[in-house]
């Protein structure tokens, strides 16, 4: 996707986009980078270019759960656009190359205040966060793990499509901690579907065949 047409940027004019991305820094990261760290001050915004990462959380006895998995046009760490700038909720780490851009808290600041629109893309952005974290958690009240498995292949796969079919670069434990249920459930289910031609598996890959054997569990 252009970058330009990035949620963050929304109802932005034009000028205002091109200087925020003169403004930004651009890396490039190999994959299992850690690109920011969980409870440490958000001095930076993140908005992935290119590649996908994760945004996990640590439990108490060293868990990690994944909170969102991040791709093209994603944006993390928002925040620094407090005034006093909040600690990061989470840590991210990168599952593949990536391409990023970042403000630091300063440059991204001073554009939320010249520019209102910016801040309330921020806000926009921090609702669909907390209504995928309030549907995985309904989800796990109300729907089979089998069901969330599918949610989670099925958002996925948004973001993956190629001409041979949905493929994934996700291990099971990944995909366990993203639809709430064990790395055992995950290799019983994607099993199964494995069998029925579902899907094909390999290691640290899966490629969906037939999104559409999916989607009943995934409503």
């Amino acid at each position: 996707m252009p970058l330009s047409s990035a949620r963050l940027f929304e109802g932005l004019p034009q000028s205002v986009k091109a200087s925020m991305l003169a403004e930004a820094r651009t890396i490039e990261v190999p994959a299992n980078s850690q690109l920011c760290a969980e409870g440490e001050t958000a001095s930076h915004l993140f908005l992935i270019m290119k590649g996908q990462a994760k945004y996990c959380r640590v439990t108490r006895d060293g868990k990690q759960v994944i909170l969102y998995w991040l791709g093209p046009g994603d944006t993390f760490g928002l925040g620094t656009l407090a005034a006093d700038p909040m600690p990061y909720l989470g840590s991210a780490h990168s599952v593949s190359p990536c391409k990023i851009v970042s403000w630091p808290h300063a440059t991204v600041r001073h554009f939320a205040l010249d520019h209102p629109q910016l801040a309330c893309n921020a806000v926009g952005i921090v609702l669909v966060y907390l209504s995928a974290g309030a549907e995985r958690h309904s989800g796990i009240l109300g729907s089979s793990a089998k069901d969330r498995v599918a949610k989670a292949l099925i958002n996925l796969g948004k973001r993956s499509v190629t001409p041979d079919g949905i493929n994934l670069h996700i291990t099971n434990e990944e995909l366990a901690s993203l639809a709430d249920v064990s790395p055992f459930t995950v290799s019983r289910v994607l099993n199964e579907w494995h069998r029925k031609g579902a899907l094909t598996k390999g290691r640290k890959a899966l490629r969906i065949h037939t999104p559409e054997a999916l989607v009943a569990h995934s409503r």
